[in-house]
């Protein structure tokens, strides 16, 4: 859930990191954010492995809990 939010707002962060040159108020901020992109960056990997191993999921538990944070994102 939070996660989620995180991404969303990576999204725009992402554009606004690019542009932190032009946008330097916004610098502070995408360097604090860089990191939530990059987390959002894995999980997101991990949400889209997880659609595939899924069946494979029930006795994996550290898995699991990726696969149940996916079903959430």
């Amino acid at each position: 859930m939070v996660m989620e939010s995180y991404c969303d707002y990576c999204m725009v962060m992402e554009s606004y990191c690019d542009d932190c040159t032009l946008m330097e108020s916004y610098c502070d901020d995408c360097m604090v954010m860089k990191s939530y992109c990059y987390d959002c960056m894995v999980i997101q990997s991990y949400c889209d492995d997880c659609m595939v191993i899924q069946s494979y999921c029930d006795d994996c538990m550290v898995m699991k809990s990726f696969c149940d944070d996916c079903m959430v994102i």
